[in-house]
């Protein structure tokens, strides 16, 4: 089915507006020290690895977020990994932040609405076959990194807009009911820590320490197969 679609290339499908694909700011435009305790968040590598920008985020002041407004990522903008882990890809959720400054080490790319689906540019990115082709292409002097003419040329298939969502729209759904479950999961593992602490504490439960070599000499679990138990 994908060899059926056309193929264009990441820059065919970006915006005509300004700035539409872009990377981070010069070195020496955004440091350590321009940091804040709120603002206008940065997204950085830690940042990335998921479907949607998130976790712990370094802030600058909207004073220096307008002086790099070329920077600049909004929702629905696609993110992309220019140097250090090679790959990832995120989008920019539709909260809780109206704007976010990209750093030095992503690059940003604005899809021309009518042309592209975000989210499905997102499945795309997660492929073997294009995973394959950023490795390929990848600059390895130093850090491995690419740079904006490398993935302005990069080539993707592309079905029609409303293939596109209805890929989307189902992979996403499955996404979210997978972190539907790890949240689920997570929730019932704390829950039963705190009630089996609770149980111990009120009962003023004791624990004996036991080797696996006793488990076998009460009979408790049985090694086969040559394997024999060892403390």
């Amino acid at each position: 089915m994908r060899s059926e679609w056309p193929e264009v290339t990441v820059g065919e499908i970006a915006s005509s507006r300004q700035n539409a694909l872009v990377g981070g700011p010069f070195g020496s435009n955004l440091v350590s020290r321009d940091y804040v305790p709120a603002g206008v968040p940065i997204i950085r590598g830690q940042n990335m690895g998921q479907r949607f920008i998130g976790g712990e985020f370094a802030y600058v002041s909207s004073e220096k977020a307008e002086a790099l407004s070329a920077n600049l990522a909004r929702p629905g903008d696609v993110i992309f990994t220019q140097r250090g882990t090679l790959g990832q890809v995120s989008l920019v959720p539709n909260e809780p932040f109206e704007r976010y400054l990209i750093s030095q080490s992503q690059m940003k790319l604005t899809v021309e609405s009518k042309k592209a689906d975000p989210l499905f540019l997102y499945y795309v990115f997660q492929t073997p076959e294009q995973l394959e082709h950023i490795r390929n292409h990848a600059i390895q002097t130093g850090v491995p990194h690419t740079n904006l003419g490398i993935l302005r040329n990069t080539p993707i298939p592309l079905p029609p807009l409303g293939k596109q969502r209805a890929i989307a729209r189902v992979l996403g759904a499955l996404d979210d009911k997978i972190e539907l479950n790890r949240r689920t999961n997570e929730t019932l593992d704390a829950m039963a820590r705190v009630l089996f602490w609770e149980y111990c504490y009120e009962r003023r439960v004791t624990f004996e320490w036991k080797t696996i070599s006793d488990f076998v000499d009460q009979k408790v679990i049985v090694i086969g197969d040559g394997y024999r138990a060892k403390n």
